[in-house]
């Protein structure tokens, strides 16, 4: 959620990224719903992470 809110969405390709200008051929393009697909997942694995979480793994790598 967070890096969400700092960063925006995942955009992996200029095709799925919402301020870019969109791709001529996104109406009959595979690899988009491909991509697409693979952002969903990555999102839905960073909202699984939790501020707590980070600082926790910093706490560890820092001693």
């Amino acid at each position: 959620m967070i890096l969400h809110s700092l960063e925006g969405p995942v955009a992996i390709t200029q095709c799925l990224d919402p301020s870019a200008k969109g791709c001529k051929r996104i109406d009959g393009c595979v690899a988009r719903m491909l991509w697409k697909s693979l952002g969903e997942k990555i999102e839905d694995f960073l909202d699984t992470i939790h501020l707590n979480d980070l600082v926790k793994e910093e706490s560890k790598m820092n001693g």
